[in-house]
């Protein structure tokens, strides 16, 4: 098609390389609802994409409203199908997500698409499965993640050689608790290489009903114990109770100074039998989890071991951000904080 000319904000002038239709997918009031837009102008030199409003209000009795700094696209039955706030610039912001192409359309297109793709969202989620990724993206469970879905999932080397363990212990237990009153927790280490930062151990906390996990690196066994405290009292200062700990029967946790501590604050342990550690298998399943997906960054990007700190910091909060089969309709990261996350910066 010939190039059309289009003009910006402040004067900029700049060209086109491919027009047609577009699927996009909103979430407004809770609900998802597919949008189809015509005649969409493709400027890959564009910073941001642009909706014009007048072409919205032109098709087939579709209205607009601005109240309340907030602005909403209606159909022609006046239901809300997409919501926008205002920034400090006037301008409007809004969310889409590019929609799976439908079967019973025919599209011509003469521009090739740059989307990152699963391979790349793949290496920038640390290696997570390509299972999980597709269901975050299925289920619209995080901001930016647009992919260029006609690209494959390959076969990861580093994933490979990184990834190969023994049977896992089994399912765990359906819960039913709050997000901070039982938290599983565990002490990794000691590791044979010192980090960068010089810590051989790091302790790992796991809250039950959000699997939202915290690591929390250290020098030696006996750090532990301060740290339980400082997490204990975040989740206090946060509007949670803390009622339970589940952890093994380390001396670095069945000590006089945490008992003493928990107990006037309401907080009971629940201590695995002796020699089994499966029975906190939530963090055991969790310590594997993290050792996979750090080890296979180490990997992938050839990087020395010391820096296995910084891989273990950044699997979980990786995995904070993902998808998980035991709570198929939120990520750790929302049901922890209240607020969905944007990946767009990875």
């Amino acid at each position: 098609m010939p190039k059309l000319t289009v003009s910006g904000v402040g004067g900029v002038t700049t060209s086109t390389v491919g027009k047609g239709t577009v699927f996009l997918h909103s979430k407004c009031n809770g609900i998802i609802h597919t949008l189809q837009l015509q005649n969409m102008l493709h400027v890959p030199k564009n910073t941001n994409s642009l909706l014009s409003l007048g072409c919205w209000e032109q098709q087939q009795g579709c209205s607009i409203v601005i109240k309340h700094r907030k602005l909403s696209l209606l159909t022609k039955d006046d239901i809300p199908v997409a919501c926008s706030t205002r920034l400090s610039n006037r301008l409007y912001q809004m969310s889409f997500v590019l929609a799976h192409t439908l079967h019973d359309t025919d599209f011509a297109f003469h521009v090739v698409t740059r989307l990152p793709s699963w391979a790349n969202w793949h290496r920038c989620f640390g290696h997570v499965s390509y299972s999980g990724l597709q269901r975050l993206y299925d289920k619209l469970l995080v901001d930016g993640f647009v992919v260029n879905l006609s690209t494959k999932k390959p076969n990861c080397i580093a994933c490979t050689k990184a990834k190969m363990t023994v049977m896992p212990y089994g399912p765990s237990a359906k819960r039913y608790t709050k997000v901070g009153e039982l938290t599983h927790i565990d002490l990794w280490g000691k590791y044979n290489k010192a980090s960068i930062h010089g810590n051989y151990y790091y302790l790992l906390l796991v809250d039950d009903a959000s699997w939202y996990t915290t690591v929390a690196f250290l020098k030696e066994k006996n750090q532990a114990t301060q740290h339980i405290k400082d997490y204990m009292m975040h989740l206090i200062a946060c509007g949670h109770s803390p009622c339970t700990i589940c952890m093994d029967r380390g001396t670095e946790f069945v000590n006089e100074a945490l008992r003493t501590w928990c107990h006037p604050k309401g907080i009971r342990y629940q201590m695995t039998a002796p020699h089994s550690p499966s029975q906190n298998g939530v963090a055991e399943w969790m310590n594997c989890t993290l050792g996979e997906l750090s080890c296979t960054m180490l990997v992938a990007s050839g990087l020395p071991e010391f820096l296995w700190e910084a891989a273990t910091k950044h699997a979980a909060y990786i995995w904070n951000l993902s998808f998980m089969k035991f709570i198929p309709n939120s990520t750790p990261y929302q049901l922890w904080t209240g607020c969905k996350p944007n990946i767009a910066h990875l």
